[in-house]
């Protein structure tokens, strides 16, 4: 004897893995694939929301490398690493996995009730469209908070017109259309910069349809 514990064995068909939304990687493997999936380490992910307007989702961490996709406020967002000032994860509206820096994330908190309707969303100091601006966020945002007469009044502070949060059901090519002109970003879903696949995603995710991030995943 070595010391060192045997490398585990599984037998049995090895599970069709896809690495933009399975936590499986040669050194780490979630929690929830133990029998399914041989690894040294199991770890299950921690619970966290996204708490900045929008921020890029990387493919590893690092600020200059490629954007696969972006994170919305009030998204949850499950750590699976923390590696130098980036969290490793998964979006959980659509599953998606990758590199956002740790700074945006906040304690998951109360689960958001509430949707940005808008192109954007001004979030004002006070319930009064003259009041400073906090931040601005994008159409798809998710927002916790009590409704009042004209206004959200957002958990964790600022208020957002209720006008901005409207619950309108609409078709999916209507949603599509109000992004007319929106300039073409890679990995983008946002009013500032969207690609194909994303423009797609937040046209169903607005009419309550569940929809993945990459153009192969919405064919299949």
């Amino acid at each position: 004897m070595n010391g060192q514990l045997p490398s585990p064995r599984l037998s049995g068909p090895r599970p069709t893995l896809d690495p933009r939304r399975d936590v499986a990687r040669p050194d780490l493997v979630e929690v929830g694939l133990a029998g399914s999936v041989a690894a040294a380490r199991y770890v299950a992910g921690v619970a966290m929301r996204c708490a900045v307007p929008r921020v890029a989702i990387r493919n590893t961490g690092d600020g200059k490398t490629v954007a696969v996709s972006e994170l919305l406020y009030g998204e949850d967002f499950e750590v699976f690493e923390v590696a130098g000032d980036w969290s490793w994860g998964r979006c959980g509206v659509d599953r998606y996995i990758g590199w956002v820096p740790t700074a945006v994330l906040a304690d998951p908190g109360p689960a958001p009730e509430h949707r940005v309707t808008a192109r954007i969303a001004p979030v004002f100091a006070a319930a009064d469209i003259k009041a400073p601006v906090l931040m601005e966020l994008p159409f798809g945002a998710r927002l916790s908070g009590t409704v009042g007469d004209r206004f959200l009044a957002v958990t964790g502070g600022g208020f957002v017109h209720n006008r901005h949060i409207a619950a309108v059901r609409v078709d999916a090519i209507v949603v599509a259309r109000a992004f007319l002109g929106t300039p073409y970003l890679w990995g983008g879903r946002t009013g500032d910069g969207i690609d194909c696949s994303g423009l797609v995603q937040a046209a169903l995710l607005a009419c309550g349809i569940a929809c993945p991030r990459d153009s192969d995943q919405q064919r299949d």
